[in-house]
């Protein structure tokens, strides 16, 4: 959704990410729970508000804000252009749909294409819902905020990226871009990109946000139920987005998720460390949509939790316990953060893993909120580490030790905790 302007600015100006609070969200399939009842009168009032924050926040696109504002109120540049996809405004996740796209194709040295239809049809087959619940239980004000909020800015940050081509501001706002919506997204963007049907990684090989790999194929032997990790067939990893209601409607973001089928039937969701330390004992302590029995046709597993809900793990991706001692290498990165409206924190640690069992930890927290970005560096911990199935433990030089829960997928990819980590491309 591409408008041109002309955009100048003073030599040595450093743009401020924070005036641009798009969040950039994971699409969740359009329905019913997405759509809301279109008041036109609002969506200028939405329009308006959005303008004087920018422009409060940073005179220097201040008269740009004002001139997509002035555009909005003469013209509709907007339903025509969704309906072109057959998509619509008054649909809070077909305008997901096109945040995300935006905001990873800007990533991209500030691309301002227009996606294909086989590119939009490819979002909303790869990403699945992400929590229609939590959307149906919104108001049609707060879905519609939130709709023209991104529209607004999806506009906006297209407009600037297109003004900016052949200068060398647009470096620094594309830069400031992707740091924002990074935030948002719970993961780098740049590490995504638009393929001819939808997302692939910036290596060119899955539509997954991070890096898979083939999985450690689990064990089908005979039950032998000890406790913890003997008791576990496999784990399973997904990667979803949580809708979480809040000021200007809320904001998505992005869960690691862990199934973990026990041989004796059983299933539960993000409970691997509980399972660890009490074996299935775990189970009687969890919510019903949290547990449940799983069964085995084909190539996939089928989960039906207590609640009535089922879900399905291909059999490939289905992760056995590390070798004992296992032996890892890489400079790892893990991007995790919360946002509140457009007040966001973004935690990134870098773990460097060496194959003779030595470890460094370093990373750095920032806060973005409406005016400034407020930047924390955290200096390197170093120590050993031991691997041991589902587990790794960390011995820091200062005497402490860490044990966290561990999904082993390959060199490249990681699950600590509830922390992805990965090896990045560039």
């Amino acid at each position: 959704m591409t408008v041109r302007f002309s955009i100048a600015f003073a030599a040595g100006f450093v743009p401020i990410a924070a005036c641009l609070p798009i969040a950039a969200p994971v699409f969740a399939q359009t329905s019913s729970s997405f759509e809301f009842t279109l008041d036109p009168a609002q969506r200028q009032a939405n329009w308006d508000a959005a303008t004087a924050e920018i422009a409060k926040a940073d005179r220097n696109i201040a008269g740009l804000a004002q001139d997509v504002r002035n555009l909005l109120r003469t013209q509709d540049v907007v339903e025509p252009y969704m309906a072109g996809y057959s998509m619509s405004s008054a649909d809070l996740g077909d305008v997901l749909a096109l945040a995300y796209f935006n905001a990873v194709m800007l990533a991209d040295g500030g691309k301002t294409d227009d996606p294909t239809q086989a590119q939009i049809d490819g979002i909303r087959n790869q990403i699945a819902s992400a929590s229609e619940a939590q959307f149906a239980r919104l108001t049609d004000a707060q879905k519609q905020e939130t709709a023209d909020r991104l529209l607004y800015l999806i506009i906006l940050q297209n407009a600037l990226a297109e003004g900016l081509k052949g200068q060398p501001a647009l470096d620094q706002w594309m830069d400031a871009f992707a740091k924002t919506n990074s935030e948002m997204l719970g993961f780098d963007v740049r590490q995504v990109q638009m393929g001819p049907s939808g997302f692939v990684t910036a290596a060119g090989s899955s539509a997954n946000p991070v890096q898979t790999s083939p999985p450690i194929k689990a064990s089908t032997a005979a039950p032998s139920l000890g406790t913890g990790r003997d008791q576990i067939l496999g784990v399973g990893y997904q990667s979803t987005a949580v809708f979480i209601p809040g000021p200007y409607g809320g904001s998505l973001q992005q869960v690691n998720k862990l199934t973990v089928l026990l041989k004796d039937g059983r299933a539960c969701e993000d409970c691997l460390e509980a399972v660890l330390k009490n074996g299935a004992a775990a189970m009687a302590a969890l919510e019903p949509r949290d547990k449940g029995r799983w069964s085995k046709s084909g190539q996939t597993y089928r989960v039906t939790f207590d609640d009535g809900d089922t879900d399905d793990i291909a059999a490939d991706k289905l992760y056995g316990p590390a070798p004992k001692g296992a032996a890892l290498s890489g400079r790892f990165k893990a991007v995790s953060g919360t946002s509140v409206g457009i007040a966001t924190t973004l935690s990134v640690d870098f773990l460097d893993l060496a194959p003779n069992g030595s470890f460094s930890l370093e990373g750095n927290t920032s806060s973005l909120g409406t005016y400034a970005i407020a930047s924390v560096d955290r200096g390197a911990q170093t120590g050993r580490y031991t691997v041991d199935g589902y587990r790794i433990i960390f011995d820091y030089a200062n005497g402490t030790r860490e044990e966290e829960s561990f999904v082993f997928y390959d060199k490249d990819f990681l699950i600590i905790g509830e922390k992805a980590h990965y090896i990045p491309d560039d």
